[in-house]
C-alpha cells in the first residue's frame, strides 16, 4: 500500500539532509553558518567568513539521491544585481558514503536551467550531476565574489545559449571556456 504523503516526506528529508551536509562543510571550512527557516526565499543557509573581511553569503541547497537535481524554471532568474548568492548541490549516496558537493554561483545555475529550458522546453524536469562535475568540491570559489568564479558548465549549454534571452544578463560568456567539458 502506498501512502499519499510518502514522496513529499522523502523529498523533504532529502532536502533537509542536503542542507545539513552543506552547512557542516561550510562550518568545517571556517564559515559561521545559520540555517534559515523553511520557506525562506532563495536561501537555505546564511554563511559568514569567520575571519576578516567576514563576507556574508546566501546559499541555496538542492539535494538529490541519484535521479538528478530538480531545478525549477524559477531558477533561470539570475542574482539581483551583484548579490553574493551561491548554490550548493548535494548528491547523496549510500548513508555510509560521503556526499558529492557542487558549488557554484546563482548565475551559473540560472544559465544551466535557462539553457536546459531553451533546449528541452516543457519536457525539462531535472539536470543530472554530470552537468555540474566542473564545480565538484569547489568550495574555494566561495572565497571570491560570484562574478569572479570560473564558468565550468558543459559545452552543450553554450550550444543553446543563443536560445536563452537572459544569457547576457546572467553574465554567461559568449564562448565556452576552452576546458568546458563535453557531456
Amino acid at each position: 500500500m502506498r501512502l499519499g504523503y510518502a514522496r513529499p516526506v522523502a523529498s523533504a528529508i532529502t532536502g533537509h539532509t542536503g542542507v545539513l551536509h552543506a552547512g557542516a562543510q561550510l562550518s568545517h571550512r571556517g564559515w559561521v553558518v545559520s540555517l534559515t527557516l523553511a520557506g525562506a526565499p532563495r536561501t537555505d543557509i546564511f554563511a559568514q567568513q569567520a575571519l576578516p573581511p567576514g563576507r556574508l553569503v546566501a546559499v541555496q541547497v538542492k539535494a538529490e539521491q541519484g535521479g538528478g537535481f530538480f531545478l525549477g524554471p524559477e531558477l533561470a532568474q539570475s542574482s539581483h544585481g551583484e548579490a553574493d548568492e551561491w548554490f550548493v548541490l548535494v548528491s547523496l549516496r549510500e548513508p555510509a558514503a560521503s556526499p558529492a558537493f557542487f558549488i557554484l554561483p546563482r548565475a551559473h545555475i540560472a544559465a544551466a536551467v535557462g539553457t536546459a529550458l531553451a533546449c528541452f522546453g516543457s519536457s525539462y524536469r531535472q539536470l543530472g550531476a554530470q552537468n555540474f562535475e566542473g564545480y565538484a568540491g569547489c568550495w574555494e570559489s566561495m572565497e571570491s565574489a560570484p562574478l569572479d568564479a570560473p564558468w565550468r558548465l558543459p559545452r552543450w549549454h553554450w550550444d543553446h545559449r543563443h536560445k536563452w534571452p537572459e544569457a547576457e544578463d546572467a553574465g554567461m560568456p559568449i564562448e565556452p571556456p576552452p576546458d568546458a567539458p563535453v557531456v
